[in-house]
């Protein structure tokens, strides 16, 4: 893993995915992009959920001259069902790039409606090298948890290793896919069980796949975020709420990239099915979906600084919760 900038970021809430990026075109470079990134750590758990999460009325609202005409989201990794909410708020007919791993298409809102400007969501994994946008934490290891000599930095997201170890070790992964594909999917393990613990359980209590954008940019589209978040957070609903027609969008690009990746409709089932029954993604302690417990960020920032100085990326003095989340655009 390589860290490939060391920017500041702000997170925007919304548990579960990524990144937001306001932009041009694809070769667009230029000081008028807002270029951000996003970080997924895998195993994390969303807030604690409740058994029904928030829904609203799905409405049209347009965010044309408010937003770019193209809001761009950098993803993690290649399409999987756990970026649906983010393929969800794109509309008929979407355009799939295998050339540029992209799949761009109108920005709607619940039920359907344009809003005026295009979303295009672009995925990580292979198609930007394998690189993170913030660099590995270690947590295991400074904890004392694991020691350097158990950590084998080698896993290139294959199952090899797992399997010549006969499952003797663990092996990163998500919740919400590796098990249901290892015991259904591997030939040389098919029929097996795997058992799995999540990070979030071993006290590193982070939010995965939070929505980011460059702090410096922040109050430039300030306007766009107080209309974008709402409808992300809505459409983080509508997705789990009925996914198969979100799913097959997902599935169509995955196989238009054709980059070693492979995911299917039964794949895609169980990770919503799990992100529901294991908490991955749902309501926060107030009832609201997609805000951060400022709490919870607080007791991981104490967590994380000793990691960072151990790396030689030591935080700011005093950093603290507000430095970095917000809740500011959370329609409650």
């Amino acid at each position: 893993m390589h860290n490939t900038r060391r920017a500041k970021w702000l997170a925007v809430p919304i548990a579960g995915a990524l990144v937001l990026a306001a932009c041009g075109s694809d070769d667009d470079s230029g000081s008028d992009s807002t270029e951000a990134a996003g970080t997924e750590v895998a195993g994390t758990d969303a807030p604690d959920s409740t058994d029904e999460m928030a829904e609203g009325e799905g409405e049209g609202v347009s965010l044309a001259g408010v937003c770019p005409d193209t809001v761009v989201i950098q993803t993690d990794w290649n399409p999987e069902a756990e970026h649906g909410w983010l393929y969800e708020m794109i509309g008929e007919n979407p355009e799939i790039s295998a050339g540029s791993g992209s799949v761009t298409g109108p920005l709607v809102t619940s039920g359907g409606a344009e809003t005026g400007v295009q979303i295009e969501i672009r995925s990580g994994g292979p198609l930007i090298g394998f690189q993170t946008v913030t660099s590995q934490m270690d947590y295991f290891t400074q904890t004392g948890i694991l020691a350097e000599s158990q950590v084998d930095g080698s896993y290139d997201g294959t199952p090899a290793g797992f399997l010549a170890d006969q499952g003797e070790s663990a092996q990163q992964g998500f919740g919400s896919a590796e098990p249901y594909v290892y015991q259904n999917e591997v030939a040389d393990w098919e029929g097996k069980p795997v058992a799995y613990d999540y990070i979030n359980d071993a006290g590193w209590e982070n939010y995965g796949e939070s929505i980011a954008v460059r702090a410096d940019a922040l109050e430039e589209n300030s306007a766009c975020l107080e209309l974008l978040v709402p409808i992300i957070q809505q459409s983080s609903v509508d997705y789990v709420t009925d996914p198969a027609e979100t799913n097959a969008l997902i599935i169509e690009a995955v196989n238009a990239f054709d980059n070693g990746w492979v995911y299917n409709e039964d794949v895609a089932a169980y990770a919503v099915d799990t992100m529901k029954a294991d908490g991955l993604l749902g309501n926060g302690p107030d009832g609201t979906i997609g805000n951060f417990d400022l709490d919870r960020v607080t007791g991981l920032i104490a967590l994380a600084i000793p990691v960072y100085e151990s790396l030689g990326q030591t935080p700011k003095e005093g950093l603290t919760a507000e430095d970095v989340v917000t809740n500011q655009f959370i329609d409650e």
